[in-house]
């Protein structure tokens, strides 16, 4: 196993843009470079090290600190101390983080490896979903989320502080999910259990998933630019301004829909004449029925509604879309539909439970937690593209551990036998 070759194949430009970033250190004192920093962390998040203190345990031996030199093209007799890549990422300014990894996925998208994966050929599939990273009891920055728990007489038993993001991943073929955007909620200033406004109305609105969506758009565009795409959503986006901002942007959607949050349509599927295709399953288990609604017209939107109910299963799946719907693809349809929940099982579950400790508060600083959670989705990309290069090990009935000790230990093992540095001569 080469692990340089691979993130080399990839990401050629990896070192170029660590390196790129504003540097806040004062130059004349510098002994690692950034893209020596910065890639030390990423590599940590790939072998699954829980923690800082472990990281700087478990990679300095010798082969580590000689296959990490020759990546980044830098001599060196150890790699840095955990305190040394907090400090510095408490320093550095997150954006530089996070315009980063957009160039990382348009280089990987232009990949000839990935085309297969467009919904109906055409578009690439954008999944969008919020996650709570951790929680702690007492406010460590002004601009936390919260939630007040009350005794039944409705005095504050316990404030609730956590920390929460907005992800917008890319869905590719063998459920690779690879981060796009991230938007992180926080409050302004003033939005605080005990901030009151005047004459004691209700508290000012905390910020939201919706309200952190609606900051994505002009950086889609942006990243996305004429490509076709279509975001994936949940019950939380069927709303008309939602609708309103995909036409706007030419953008298809898939939202899922519970009944109930447009009484219009459900009433419609209700009473209307719909189309209906039936398949049975070929093994005796019963059948599948999938129910369609076409240019169901809600406030000048018009809305396609595909409903999918399964023998034995108490609730139908049900969404909404602007891609045009029929019997020939209502199948298909409600395959990419359900992918939505791919952003929450190979994305967030992975990265939470799986050995990526997301919700792991690797610093105290609201800047650092912030580079470390762009420093873990670089990670989380590279590692599901080893993956997706080494399927006969999962042939094998391999497990993500198993496969990832297997590169971990080629990597510190033995000092690979190329000088094919990501360094400053990579483009992307």
């Amino acid at each position: 196993m080469r692990p340089v070759k691979n993130i080399k194949k990839f990401f050629p430009g990896l070192l170029t843009l660590l390196n790129s970033v504003a540097d806040p250190r004062d130059t004349s004192r510098i002994i690692y470079q950034s893209k020596m920093i910065l890639f030390t962390r990423i590599i940590s998040a790939i072998f699954r090290f829980p923690s800082m203190r472990r990281t700087t345990a478990g990679l300095n031996n010798e082969n580590t600190v000689l296959n990490v030199a020759n990546i980044v093209g830098q001599p060196l007799e150890e790699l840095p101390h955990w305190s040394t890549i907090n400090n510095y990422l408490e320093r550095l300014d997150p954006q530089e983080l996070a315009d980063i990894i957009p160039k990382l996925v348009k280089s990987l998208i232009s990949m000839q490896t990935f085309k297969g994966g467009k919904i109906r050929n055409k578009y690439w599939q954008v999944l969008i979903d919020g996650t709570r990273l951790f929680m702690i009891n007492e406010d460590d920055s002004e601009n936390n989320l919260y939630k007040v728990h009350r005794n039944p007489d409705g005095t504050v038993k316990w404030v609730e502080y956590y920390c929460y993001v907005v992800e917008a991943k890319l869905l590719l073929p063998n459920n690779i999910v690879i981060s796009i955007l991230t938007e992180f909620c926080e409050n302004d200033e003033g939005v605080s259990p005990d901030a009151a406004t005047e004459e004691g109305q209700e508290q000012k609105k905390q910020d939201c998933e919706l309200k952190a969506f609606y900051r994505m758009e002009e950086r889609l565009k942006e990243i996305f630019g004429n490509m076709k795409i279509c975001l994936t959503l949940d019950s939380l986006y069927a709303c008309e301004r939602v609708f309103e901002l995909c036409e706007r942007n030419n953008w298809r959607y898939i939202v899922r829909f519970k009944e109930g949050s447009i009484p219009s349509i459900a009433d419609e599927f209700s009473n209307a004449a719909r189309e209906t295709t039936r398949r049975y399953h070929k093994i005796p288990k019963g059948s599948e029925v999938y129910e369609y609604l076409v240019a169901h017209n809600y406030k000048g939107h018009y809305l396609n509604a595909v409903r999918y109910s399964e023998e034995g299963r108490k609730y139908p799946f049900f969404f909404l879309t602007n891609l045009p719907i029929s019997a020939k693809n209502c199948v298909a349809f409600v395959v990419d539909g359900r992918n939505r929940w791919k952003i929450e099982n190979q994305g967030f579950n992975i990265q939470k439970n799986h050995g990526f400790e997301l919700t792991h508060k690797f610093s105290m600083n609201s800047q650092a937690i912030k580079n470390h959670y762009y420093l873990i989705q670089i990670a989380h990309a590279i590692s599901q593209l080893f993956e997706h290069e080494f399927d006969i090990l999962k042939e094998l009935k391999m497990t993500q551990y198993e496969i990832h000790d297997l590169i971990k230990n080629a990597f510190m093992c033995r000092v690979e036998d190329v000088h094919i540095a990501l360094d400053d001569s990579d483009s992307v």
